[in-house]
């Protein structure tokens, strides 16, 4: 329950306890929808799953933040189970309307043979910069209370760190797009590969910004929503890569 001591953390923790209500009915209706389809369409019964085992996953993890005092690494645990839940997301909306998988309903436009692996490892590399940033963000000043630990690393040093598997995920949209303007690639994969480069230049915008201006709270937390796009936009862009018929 909010109180007027908790001010506005007291509204974003309701909020998201809210949210979380939302997503947990939107995951069971659609997995009583699924039922009766879930040997048919396995691909998709199984992402539902995910999604709707990952609700309570995060309750207990945030039930056991708020037990040890916002400890920066169940935090982070917290909000990577959160990216887990972008994934199975962007995933299961590609399934659903037959970009990808089995049961795919559109014809993708052919892509160079080194797209799909240079996807697939731009995807891991997210994964890894998202895990870096959440040792790093542990490292800072913004533990959501004055009274929360911090992981004691340097955050300078694991900053540069990060840095270096975004670096990898930058070359990774550049040459996507490159072949994908070179050689008149339409359609899905176009899409996606221009997507990525947008979420990837924004990240590194707001990253350089927060980094040479005091890390701001507010930066901070555009950040982690720029992570949450990039998950999306690798995993989608891997995805489609996976599927789309090779060059």
């Amino acid at each position: 329950m909010n109180t007027p001591e908790m001010g506005i953390h007291g509204f974003i923790e309701f909020g998201n306890r809210m949210l979380t209500f939302a997503l947990a009915a939107v995951a069971v209706l659609m997995l009583v929808y699924l039922w009766n389809l879930r040997k048919e369409r396995r691909d998709l019964f199984l992402l539902a799953v995910g999604l709707l085992a990952s609700i309570p996953a995060q309750a207990i993890i945030g039930g056991i933040t708020v037990l040890s005092n916002l400890n920066p690494w169940v935090v982070g645990l917290h909000f990577l189970v959160s990216m887990a839940l972008v994934v199975f997301s962007t995933l299961l909306v590609n399934r659903a309307y037959g970009r990808t998988g089995r049961f795919m309903k559109l014809t993708l436009a052919p892509i160079p043979g080194a797209m799909s692996p240079v996807m697939t490892a731009v995807a891991f590399f997210s994964a890894v910069a998202v895990c870096l940033g959440v040792v790093v963000t542990g490292a800072g000043p913004h533990a959501g209370d004055a009274n929360a630990p911090r992981n004691d690393l340097d955050w300078d040093l694991f900053s540069h760190i990060h840095a270096v598997p975004a670096y990898l995920i930058t070359a990774g949209a550049v040459f996507a797009v490159y072949f994908v303007l070179r050689k008149g690639i339409t359609g899905l994969f176009r899409t996606a590969a221009l997507l990525l480069l947008a979420v990837t230049v924004l990240q590194a915008v707001i990253g350089f910004a927060q980094y040479y201006n005091g890390i701001p709270a507010l930066l901070v937390g555009a950040h982690m929503l720029g992570a949450a796009l990039l998950m999306s936009a690798a995993t989608n862009a891997a995805d489609v890569a996976r599927f789309s018929p090779k060059l």
